[in-house]
């Protein structure tokens, strides 16, 4: 079922489990062994070749699940077979987001799920999100519920889910701020139409929620949320960009003239309805009555090099970071329906994609916007794939520096990287981006004929969150 974005779950066929005897694991489902040499460019003109990888023997799936902006309780199994997990960030004043995401799950939930034979493991049935609106524009009046609420109807909408299956909502929210926030999982399942004996969840892993509601509907036990100190080092986030910056040697120039790219991405990507796919047109209040928001507002495609340099430095005396080269602050949702290929074929449902692997790692607080680089490298491993095979790449725009830090560090083809633009152009919803980021991958993938796509978002505090996935096209 849907979820807001940020973590995946997987329904079983009994709500209580015994425990296993076996030792947790940090892993994602996924594929083991040598995945095909050579690199597989997304197609802007050009089909990647199949898969060399060896499945791995795992546990069968269990059903479906249903995410909302959150991750799914490990070790609570599932009744009706679907699960809700995923993010879905509390706004600021004026400001909303959230994401949903079904997904599946496993009868051990302490394990991974894993390509087995005929193909078990955890696939995306739909994958949602509002347009992005400006900070206190055209979405100032909805809260985070019901933004999320949009994009969970959109996502069952497009999957032909009945939300009577949903076994489980989980909601990512990081800042609750309205009223009803501390509620927003339980509201949204009640409001979408999920039975009423249905729980409902809600987490925060900040900048990660939407990624953390997708692997957590996988129902694999993530040992950060116990391992993590409290990492609070008592200096801005742009800061930690700013220590980047210098670490890495990237200038102000280098920031600019990637801010102006990914704009001009955005656009163009906007212009030829690359967008339209993922979009769940939500309907506002203007000056000339109710009109029907299509596209995301935050994109500035006027934007020139010139008008960049002129802005000052934030952050840091002739620094790195300006308004024109960091993450707006936005509202919006995501929603992405997970399911295990049980509940594929009991409820007669057609997948977009498979989760292949997903893994959260921490890095040092001080420049935390590296987080995608061990997030990246450890769920390549687990996946038993390279950067080369990734057809496309998302990381989350924080800021500019932070960005080209991790491009740097990586070695990422920036031809097959945030192909579209990224949050420097339509904004960061916090608890949204990684359902927006999934969302995206997902469609994208069968746009351009690619196979393999990895997603990442860095994390306050010093963290990283990394998921890969496969077009099933």
């Amino acid at each position: 079922m849907p979820a807001y974005s940020g973590e995946v779950s997987v329904p079983g066929e009994t709500r209580r489990q015994a425990p296993l005897p076996t030792q947790a694991t940090n892993g994602g489902p996924g594929l083991r062994g040598p995945g095909p040499a050579g690199e597989r460019g997304c197609p802007r003109g050009r089909l990647p070749p199949a898969c060399g990888a060896v499945p791995s023997p795992g546990p069968a799936p269990a059903e479906l699940r249903l995410g909302t902006g959150g991750s799914a309780r490990p070790g609570r199994g599932l009744g009706r077979g679907l699960r809700w997990a995923g993010p879905c960030p509390p706004p600021l004043p004026g400001q909303r987001g959230g994401a949903i995401s079904p997904t599946a799950d496993s009868p051990n939930p302490r394990r991974p799920f894993q390509a087995r034979g005929g193909g078990y493991g955890v696939f995306i049935v739909a994958a949602k999100r509002t347009p992005f609106g400006s900070y206190g524009g055209l979405l100032k009046d909805f809260t985070a519920t019901d933004l999320t609420e949009h994009a969970a109807r959109a996502a069952l909408a497009a999957g032909k889910v009945s939300p009577e299956i949903i076994d489980s909502v989980v909601v990512g929210s990081v800042m609750q701020s309205s009223a009803d926030a501390i509620y927003i999982a339980r509201h949204v399942g009640l409001r979408v139409g999920v039975p009423v004996p249905v729980p409902a969840l809600t987490v925060n892993r900040l900048c990660g929620s939407g990624f953390q509601s997708i692997a957590s509907g996988c129902q694999l036990e993530d040992t950060l949320w116990a391992a993590l100190t409290d990492t609070y080092v008592k200096i801005p986030m742009a800061i930690t960009a700013e220590n980047l910056a210098a670490k890495y040697n990237i200038t102000r120039e280098d920031c600019d003239r990637y801010a102006f790219k990914t704009q001009q991405r955005c656009k163009a990507a906007h212009d030829a309805g690359y967008f339209n796919a993922e979009m769940a047109p939500i309907e506002v209040k203007t000056k000339k009555g109710k009109e029907s928001m299509q596209k995301d507002k935050q994109p500035k495609p006027q934007t020139s090099l010139e008008q960049l340099a002129k802005l000052p430095s934030v952050f840091k005396k002739d620094g790195t970071v300006t308004a024109g080269n960091a993450s707006g602050v936005c509202d919006g949702a995501g929603a992405v329906i997970i399911a295990s290929e049980s509940a594929l074929k009991k409820h007669s449902l057609t997948p977009l994609a498979r989760v292949v692997a997903y893994h959260s790692s921490g890095c040092d607080p001080s420049i935390m916007g590296i987080g995608p680089v061990p997030a990246i490298t450890e769920v390549l491993k687990k996946a038993g794939l390279t950067l080369k095979d990734m057809d496309l790449v998302e990381v989350n725009e924080a800021f500019a520096p932070q960005y080209l830090a991790v491009e740097k560090v990586l070695g990422l083809d920036p031809e097959k990287t945030n192909v579209n633009g990224g949050a420097i152009a339509m904004g960061h919803p916090l608890g949204a981006s990684g359902s927006r980021i999934t969302a995206h991958l997902v469609h994208e993938l069968r746009h351009c004929g690619g196979k393999y796509a990895v997603g990442s978002t860095c994390i306050g505090g010093g963290q990283g969150i990394a998921v890969i996935i496969e077009n099933t096209a």
